[in-house]
């Protein structure tokens, strides 16, 4: 888990989440402490986002593939989305599931 990229699921963001932080579409794992604590760091942003396995589970839509990353990195909408595309996922009932694709990868890795 630590070092990969992860594509983020918005609609399971908790309300305390810094506004910064919403339209981020894709973050690594840079931290995984004892208790189970994950830290995600966005690409050119110092700041970082703390979550429970709970949390994870939900947030971490999946893991974005090296192939990916090395033919869309240099895109803005790799890291990012916009506002509007932000309050639409919001309003879809389909990304309203409880637990993220990435879900047994946490419970595996623990």
């Amino acid at each position: 888990m630590v070092g990969f990229l992860y594509e983020i699921d918005r609609v399971h963001l908790p309300p305390r989440t810094p506004v910064h932080l919403i339209p981020i579409r894709v973050a690594m794992v840079c931290e995984k402490t004892d208790l189970n604590i994950f830290q995600l760091q966005h690409k050119g942003n110092s700041s970082s986002f703390v979550m429970e396995t709970a949390l994870a589970a939900k947030v971490l839509h999946r893991k974005v593939p090296a192939e990916e990353y090395s033919y869309q990195k240099h895109l803005e909408s790799f890291w990012a989305i916009n506002s509007s595309a932000v309050n639409s996922l919001k309003n879809d009932s389909s990304f309203t599931k409880n637990v993220g694709p990435c879900s047994s990868d946490l419970v595996c890795k623990l």
